[in-house]
């Protein structure tokens, strides 16, 4: 997998950025795309937005070695190999899933 690139839609969530994480470790080249510019920029500045066991040190080594960066411009999706999407899917009270914010995310 070294070589490959990947974009990962929803980049600086709970799911995406452990991910993007992973694959930078693996030699992938990462993009992380996220609606939200406050996390953009805590993952830019090499601070994790939230508590992940191990990413406080992963992340920034990631960042040091030029395999991650977050972005907010969704047109960073055109040139990676791979299209990854990893976004919340919150479920109603029967527990079904609301899949309208995948359809968002996906437009």
């Amino acid at each position: 997998m070294p070589g490959t690139s990947i974009a990962i839609i929803g980049g600086c969530g709970h799911v995406g950025l452990p991910l993007g994480i992973a694959f930078a470790q693996a030699g992938v080249h990462v993009t992380l795309v996220d609606t939200d510019p406050a996390r953009v920029a805590a993952v830019t500045a090499g601070r994790m937005p939230f508590l992940e066991r191990g990413a406080d040190e992963a992340l920034p080594a990631a960042i040091a070695t030029v395999s991650l960066h977050a972005v907010t411009a969704p047109d960073e999706i055109a040139e990676p190999d791979v299209v990854m999407v990893t976004i919340g899917t919150p479920s109603e009270e029967y527990m079904a899933p609301d899949v309208s914010t995948f359809d968002r995310a996906i437009d």
